[in-house]
């Protein structure tokens, strides 16, 4: 009988243990996300920035228009842009 409660609780401690890993992980991965996602895409835009049309006319291919993103501030501060 004592030997099924402890093992109750002992069951209920690694399941709360687990949670908090989880937790942690997903927490982990999410900063980690945002610290290699956010260089990325600036990288990717500085390097587009450039003079991305000469390269296709060098090569013959006629370039009608070119836009570029949007991009602007939140009221909250936040930066957005739009795809």
């Amino acid at each position: 009988m004592m030997f099924g409660a402890c093992f109750r609780r002992l069951t209920g401690s690694f399941r709360k243990l687990t949670g908090k890993f989880q937790e942690t992980r997903t927490a982990n991965l999410n900063q980690l996300e945002k610290a290699v996602h956010q260089p990325m895409g600036q990288l990717m835009e500085s390097l587009v920035e450039g003079d991305p049309v000469n390269l296709p006319v060098q090569r013959g291919i006629a370039i009608a228009d070119t836009t570029t993103r949007l991009k602007g501030k939140q009221p909250g501060g936040r930066n957005w842009r739009e795809f």
